[in-house]
């Protein structure tokens, strides 16, 4: 319980200060806030580089990530339509499964020895 409720903090904040921050804004100052974040982190990518001798990749620049979040965007909306068209079809699975396993369960039942009721 009390992960969870760390988890739903951490989540919270994480959203809240995304919201403070003007990501879920316009798309101008999403593009402001990626250009201040890519500033911001640039002395310190240096800092890192000469502490660690691994070649860290360069940020992707804005139209990648446009492409990138389209694509999955557009992915996600496939997947959610696909599954609603299914549904039909899924709701049936999943009810014959449900019968047949509340079935097997009472077939089991009946099959089992009968219980004596004499004291020994």
């Amino acid at each position: 319980m009390i992960k969870l409720l760390i988890k739903s903090a951490l989540a919270y904040g994480a959203v809240k200060y995304t919201v403070d921050q003007g990501v879920w804004s316009s798309s101008e100052r999403t593009t402001q806030l990626y250009g201040e974040i890519g500033n911001a982190l640039n002395p310190h990518w240096s800092e890192v580089r000469k502490k660690i001798p691994l070649e860290l990749p360069l940020l992707p620049t804005t139209g990648e990530t446009c492409f990138v979040v389209k694509y999955y965007w557009n992915q996600g909306v496939k997947s959610t339509f696909h599954f609603i068209h299914r549904a039909p079809c899924y709701l049936g699975q999943w009810t014959k499964k449900a019968k047949d396993a509340v079935s097997g369960a009472f077939s089991s039942f009946e099959e089992a020895p009968p219980v004596s009721t004499k004291d020994k």
